[in-house]
């Protein structure tokens, strides 16, 4: 297994870098300073103009030069609030208001001249953190201390060791079998543009695009991780603390983690989850009950159950009582080895299983 899990490496690694080197020749890179949405040749050459006529008034003073400056001025105001109004418009006529909120943020911003917020400092036990170094340093060791949680039940690795046994054609195909081409091609136009990279670097729209012979190897990788185990890139995250609204600055619970893992490896893992929610529906493996998290299903069915309860309640002339439990850092405390326990009660095994364990 760790011959195989070598060479998974590297060919996630040989992949990698041959995208990354394509990215680079074929994709302008670099940012432009202060970049305005609206701004034109035309603005460009108007600008021009007044900052010639800035410097004969100053340098002159005569009156006609200083009125001929504030004409200058005056056209450059007025060509800039037009093309404000005609970018705005077109901007407005492409937006896709359901999905486009962030893209809307941000144009408006720069369209405003707004300077973007930078990273203020954070207070920690009497302590002001200012370099980013610190800063990073105290948000490690403090999301080292959440996810090191331990429980105290112990469970035995002989539980834990998936049994071999004897599947039928159909269990095969959801826990063994090499993924398709078809799953790979719905994966990938599932799997939502516009989103940071990983570690990796690689980008969405990079996989989204990619040739029929590139789809052909990238198909090859995942097969290959999905047989040999999940390559070490992938394990790897990049952690973005957001902090909370309303929230004090001071304290590092205040801050949401956003990680940012590899895009191939959130892609393998939509393609394992899509196999195992068929497996877990078709075999009624989930509580009819249970709302979240499930295709054609949402928790609105809950807020709709509740309200029809205190209503029947109400007829019935009786009180409702509702108990709501919110669990703090709920996904970084899970008890992994009792829900591994339980994969193996409901009958997860093979390459499915292993998957699982080591996501």
């Amino acid at each position: 297994m760790t011959d195989e899990t070598d060479n998974a490496d590297r060919a996630v690694d040989k992949f990698t870098e041959i995208i990354l080197a394509c990215a680079i020749s074929c994709i302008p890179r670099g940012k432009r300073k202060k970049f305005s949405p609206f701004w034109n040749k035309e603005l460009q050459t108007l600008k021009e103009n007044r900052d010639k006529a800035r410097n004969r008034a100053e340098s002159t003073g005569m009156m006609s030069d200083c009125i001929e400056l504030r004409k200058q001025q005056a056209c450059l105001r007025r060509a800039i609030r037009e093309a404000k109004r005609q970018t705005y418009r077109d901007f407005v006529e492409n937006l896709d208001f359901r999905r486009d909120a962030l893209r809307a943020h941000q144009f408006l911003s720069r369209l405003n001249n707004q300077k973007e917020k930078r990273n203020e400092p954070i207070r920690i036990a009497d302590k002001l953190l200012t370099s980013e170094r610190e800063i990073a340093g105290a948000f490690n060791k403090h999301y080292a201390n959440v996810s090191n949680y331990r429980p105290h039940i112990k469970v035995s690795k002989d539980l834990l060791g998936c049994p071999q046994v004897c599947l039928n054609q159909e269990l095969e195909d959801i826990f063994n079998s090499p993924f398709s081409h078809w799953e790979l091609e719905w994966g990938i136009k599932q799997f939502p543009q516009r989103k940071s990279a990983g570690p990796d670097g690689i980008l969405p729209e990079f996989l989204a695009h990619l040739g029929n012979e590139a789809m052909g190897v990238l198909l090859q990788l995942i097969n290959l991780t999905w047989a040999s185990g999940i390559p070490s890139m992938w394990r790897k995250g990049e952690i973005i603390p957001i902090l909370k609204v309303g929230k004090n600055l001071a304290d590092l619970a205040s801050f949401r983690p956003i990680t940012l893992t590899c895009v191939m490896c959130k892609l393998t893992e939509r393609l394992i989850v899509r196999r195992l929610n068929y497996y877990l529906e078709k075999f009624f493996c989930i509580s009819d009950r249970q709302a979240g998290f499930r295709l054609y299903r949402n928790t609105t069915e809950q807020v709709a159950r509740l309200t029809q309860e205190i209503k029947d309640g109400f007829h019935l002339k009786k009180s409702t009582v509702a108990v709501l439990v919110d669990f703090q850092t709920a996904f970084d405390r899970v008890w992994r080895k009792g829900l591994l326990r339980k994969l193996i009660n409901i009958g997860v095994c093979g390459n499915m299983y292993a998957g699982l364990n080591l996501f």
